[in-house]
């Protein structure tokens, strides 16, 4: 998650995000914030701690603010929603991604289209995310057609294909864990035959 705490010279930043649980968060809470410009992501209720036990269900919303204010200004914020103390956000595109965990994929994921903007337009920081998705999706088909059981083998023919899917190898390479997890269980669970020629790498 792209936050920080508080460390710079004064301590104010434009945008802070603040965890929210609805066990402790005003009912009106969402009224509460009339006025601020934020974002809000989808319940968080599938979040496993270290231990394997669920964690408290929350929201993480991100105030986006005109001008840069202090810790303590977002602390008030925080504590008028019970919530959590508020951290910076360093980069906001990073941030509003996490909202959904589009690039943690060993994380429990979340639709990114119920990532709620009040007065703020959502889509400019999630507009590559349709396309990953899809790319994935073009990679396991691959992965399916032509038999891939090892990681390695990925990557290599992913550079080797750089003209044709110049995406490709980013991808797969900022998603090691699901590919990894993908090709493993391939050897144990093979795709159905496929009727298409499989070519030679």
């Amino acid at each position: 998650m792209s936050t920080q705490k508080a460390t710079t010279k004064d301590g104010r930043y434009r945008q802070w995000t603040i965890v929210v649980y609805p066990e402790s968060a005003p009912e009106n809470w969402r009224n509460l914030l009339d006025g601020q410009t934020w974002i809000e992501s989808p319940l968080h209720e599938k979040d496993i701690n270290p231990d394997g036990t669920l964690k408290k269900p929350h929201w993480h919303i991100i105030i986006s603010n005109q001008g840069k204010i202090s810790y303590n200004q977002a602390k008030e914020i925080a504590d008028m929603l019970n919530g959590a103390s508020p951290q910076f956000v360093q980069n906001m595109v990073g941030m509003v991604r996490y909202l959904a965990h589009i690039d943690n994929p060993e994380k429990a994921q979340y639709d990114p289209k119920k990532i709620i903007g009040h007065g703020i337009d959502v889509d400019k920081y999630l507009q590559n995310a349709i396309d990953i998705e899809n790319i994935i999706c073009e990679v396991e088909d691959f992965i399916d057609e032509f038999k891939i059981i090892e990681y390695a083998r990925l990557c290599r023919i992913s550079r080797m294909m750089k003209e044709e899917h110049p995406d490709w190898h980013k991808v797969i390479s900022t998603h090691t864990i699901h590919f990894k997890a993908y090709v493993t269980s391939c050897r144990h669970a093979p795709a159905p035959a496929t009727t298409q020629s499989e070519k030679d790498f």
